[in-house]
């Protein structure tokens, strides 16, 4: 009986943890919380993020505008290069969008939806954590 529920339970884990495709995250997204800390007060409007079927995505970060690439990459998805506009804000708002690009950058090692968020996780562990935007 014991063999039997470990090789149900490998079934689940292997059918469970599909590939990701791009249609799981096309969609608008408001970040919610980024390292854990919660970013309500990091922008009126909040900071967000549009991905599109094609992998192209855009959002307005704490102060500037940006875009980039997401591709499927070894079973998950990446993002490439991103680009922004350059205006200058608040020290504070500045140093929060340099953590944010960073975290959604090219150091990405998963994007991934857990209980109906997107999770961005960057290769230092560090998360963006994603609501649909209504």
């Amino acid at each position: 009986m014991k063999k039997f529920a470990l090789l149900v339970l490998i079934f689940c884990l292997a059918a469970c943890g599909g590939d990701f495709k791009m249609s799981d995250v096309t969609g608008k997204w408001q970040l919610s919380t980024m390292n854990g800390q919660s970013v309500t007060s990091m922008r009126e409007g909040g900071v967000t993020l549009d991905i599109q079927e094609d992998g192209k995505f855009a959002g307005q970060a704490p102060v500037n505008r940006y875009f980039g690439q997401i591709k499927v990459e070894e079973k998950t998805l990446k993002t490439g290069p991103i680009g922004s506009t350059m205006m200058a804000g608040p020290p504070e708002s500045m140093q929060a969008e340099q953590q944010y690009f960073q975290a959604l950058g090219e150091n990405v090692k998963s994007i991934n939806i857990e209980n109906g968020l997107l999770v961005i996780t960057a290769m230092d562990n560090k998360k963006l954590v994603f609501n649909r935007a209504k």
